[in-house]
């Protein structure tokens, strides 16, 4: 089945290595997840044509099983560094979840 190789080849990608990393989540009021996930830096992002700019937030790709719940306003730590869920994203496949993140200022 198509779903399977998807998933299958997920399963392959979402290991803590290059190209994942662990993390943790923790919903509002609730207790902290290991998860893993690759991230994806913000950067500003300029139009080679008008010169306009725009912000890209960081982002955190996860397997959609594993963050079941995910909201808003949740907190998810990488690499020691604390950011909020802005916006989770469920992609088109529904086998990854995109999460739009912001890192914590202390």
């Amino acid at each position: 089945m198509p779903g399977d190789f998807v998933t299958d080849d997920l399963d392959t990608i979402m290991v803590a290595t290059e190209l994942a990393t662990d993390a943790s989540w923790t919903p509002a009021g609730g207790a902290a997840t290991a998860i893993v996930g690759m991230y994806d830096a913000g950067f500003i992002d300029i139009d080679p044509v008008t010169g306009e700019t725009s912000n890209v937030d960081p982002q955190f790709i996860v397997k959609k099983t594993d963050v079941t719940g995910i909201k808003q306003g949740d907190a998810i730590v990488i690499d020691s560094v604390s950011y909020i869920v802005k916006n989770p994203i469920p992609s088109e496949s529904d086998d990854v979840m995109i999460i739009k993140i912001s890192q914590v200022r202390t």
